[in-house]
């Protein structure tokens, strides 16, 4: 990995965090203009398939 400012690697951490929790293949962190941090991960669960529309 490259070298990271303190927040930036922050943001992988939590990145990488969410990735595991949700058992995903990848993970997310994004941080907004006022300094707040957001991560997230993909979940697929079979039960909420769509079937028709």
């Amino acid at each position: 990995m490259t070298d990271l400012d303190a927040e930036d690697a922050k943001l992988v951490v939590l990145a990488r965090g969410a990735m595991g929790r949700a058992e995903a293949a990848s993970g997310a962190a994004v941080r907004d203009a006022d300094g707040r941090t957001y991560a997230g991960a993909p979940v697929e669960l079979a039960a909420l398939q769509l079937t028709a529309l």
